[in-house]
């Protein structure tokens, strides 16, 4: 991985504050902030930016994909292998980085014919908790051997898009081993490419990662971010997707650009999940504290276009100095995706 620049971040608000969505703070310009848009006013054009909310969740409820009934917000199996039967644990993990855990949901019976119960979301005060922990005896049988159940949650079924910001408030796990990530992956099950908006693995370093084929060979291009307080407090971390760049930010500071990479230009869905062990923050140790929690407090995503009737005029007292990078490129074609 190409490291980037490591930039040490003061800590962030001690508690969770509930909020209505804002700009991302990532563009030069003054930003008004009215429902459902935002307007952001380059210095150097006449044309405004506009940012649209298209994605929010808040985990008041926690809305999963039921396969019976096809319908449901976030989805808990990856896109590829068997989604049941003898082989679905396949889609249940990542083979190919040596993890350790099993994703499970409250319905899921692993190998046999009823649910086994194993619940790794708890919705508290607004605050989903993914929570990793060691298979009990009982339902070991039944997982395929897996030392570890944890949570991943997609918007496969449910949302994708073409370029835009996109952002997560969480607290993140301490302990050798853990692996959590807010990431895209593009519709249709293809790879690469892929946007990861962080991972962690255990401590205060994030990595920033876009993936991409360099000839036809895998490749990417990475940063590490050093983000104090990342496992006692509550960060926002996010990223601005462009045709010609890829911004990623921490609690609104930019930490890392790049420019966008051929080929990543197709819709991409959400992906939040904590992994346990695996090559890159190697396995669990005596150190390691079970149950182990990522908390997230809300994850949303903004449309990006260049249409200055959709959002007006910066309304008096609305308006902001931000000091960010500011890009202002012209914006594909954005939307939701859903399999019906």
């Amino acid at each position: 991985m190409d490291q980037g620049s490591a930039v040490k971040l003061e800590s962030g608000p001690p508690a969770v504050e509930r909020s209505t969505p804002m700009a991302p703070p990532c563009v030069t310009g003054l930003v008004a902030r009215q429902p459902g848009a935002i307007a952001i006013r380059c210095r150097d054009a006449s044309s405004e930016l506009c940012l649209s909310l298209s994605f929010d969740e808040e985990f008041d409820t926690l809305d999963l994909w039921a396969p019976l009934k096809r319908h449901g917000r976030w989805k808990t199996s990856f896109a590829h292998g068997p989604q049941s039967g003898p082989m679905a644990w396949d889609s249940r993990t990542l083979k190919g980085n040596h993890e350790r855990q099993i994703y499970v949901d409250p319905q899921f019976p692993g190998t046999g014919r009823m649910s086994l119960g194993v619940n790794p979301f708890e919705v508290k005060d607004g605050v989903l908790s993914i929570v990793a922990q060691r298979t009990s005896p009982r339902t070991k049988g039944y997982l395929w051997g897996f030392g570890f159940t944890s949570g991943l949650l997609t918007t496969e079924r449910s949302f994708a898009q073409l370029y835009g910001y996109f952002e997560v408030r969480a607290q993140l796990p301490q302990g050798k081993g853990l692996w959590p990530a807010f990431w895209l992956l593009p519709a249709g099950a293809t790879w690469p490419p892929e946007i990861d908006v962080f991972e962690q693995t255990g401590g205060e370093r994030i990595l920033q990662t876009v993936h991409m084929l360099r000839g036809s060979a895998p490749a990417e291009t990475g940063f590490s971010t050093q983000v104090a307080g990342a496992t006692r407090e509550f960060h926002t971390y996010g990223v601005l997707w462009t045709p010609s760049r890829i911004s990623w930010f921490v609690d609104g500071r930019e930490t890392a650009t790049t420019p966008t990479p051929a080929g990543v230009n197709k819709p991409m869905y959400l992906l939040l999940n904590l992994a346990v062990g695996g090559a890159l923050p190697g396995d669990p140790d005596a150190t390691t504290t079970w149950p182990a929690r990522l908390q997230v407090d809300h994850v949303r995503a903004y449309r990006l276009s260049t249409v200055p009737e959709r959002c007006g005029e910066a309304p008096a007292g609305l308006e902001n100095l931000l000091d960010g990078q500011g890009h202002r490129d012209p914006e594909g074609a954005v939307g939701d995706h859903g399999e019906g």
